[in-house]
């Protein structure tokens, strides 16, 4: 039997990373546990901050920045230097127009990893951020990616299919699973 080689390269390498997502300065989620973790993983993490709250969105207050107006000036800057990306790694975004963003990375660099967190809701809702032209444009992004990681709620909301809060079956959630591949 012969061995299949996915991806083949220097060991020595440390591959680069966009971490597109919001920064949560209380509730340990967001940039900043995807940052540690992508760490550990040995990749070399290059946040994107979509928003910066005080705390996420479980919390009864909070404060929320959207960050669109920066970002592509904050891209134009890593293209000036050359920064390379291996991979392109979204979650929560603070507005529709921050999909532009994101495509744009897949354009500027079309050989990364694209992997979505939609990260778009929980027990059924969508979070109050998140308007249905958002939820549309995920749709789009989703499309497009390589590896979708979403929840059971964010499932439902891509798939326009009804929420309910369990006994989910195996055939269910596959059902999902499919309709996002397409």
């Amino acid at each position: 039997m012969n061995d299949v080689i996915l991806f083949d390269r220097d060991p020595r390498y440390i591959p680069r990373v966009a971490a597109v997502h919001d920064m949560c300065g209380y509730g340990k989620c967001s940039l900043t546990a995807a940052i540690p973790i992508l760490s550990a993983a040995g990749c070399d993490v290059c946040p994107v901050p979509t928003a910066l709250f005080s705390a996420h969105t479980r919390y009864s207050v909070f404060t929320f920045h959207d960050t669109t107006e920066i970002l592509d000036g904050y891209l134009d800057a890593w293209r000036k230097e050359n920064v390379d990306l291996d991979g392109v790694y979204s979650g929560f975004l603070g507005s529709a127009e921050q999909v532009a963003i994101i495509k744009r990375l897949y354009a500027d660099y079309p050989h990364a990893l694209r992997l979505v967190d939609p990260v778009m809701g929980d027990h059924g809702h969508a979070y109050e951020t998140y308007t249905p032209e958002m939820c549309e444009q995920m749709k789009e992004l989703v499309c497009m990616a390589d590896v979708v990681l979403p929840n059971v709620t964010e499932c439902c909301i891509l798939t326009d299919t009804p929420y309910k809060e369990e006994n989910w079956t195996r055939k269910e959630l596959l059902n999902m699973a499919m309709m996002l591949r397409l």
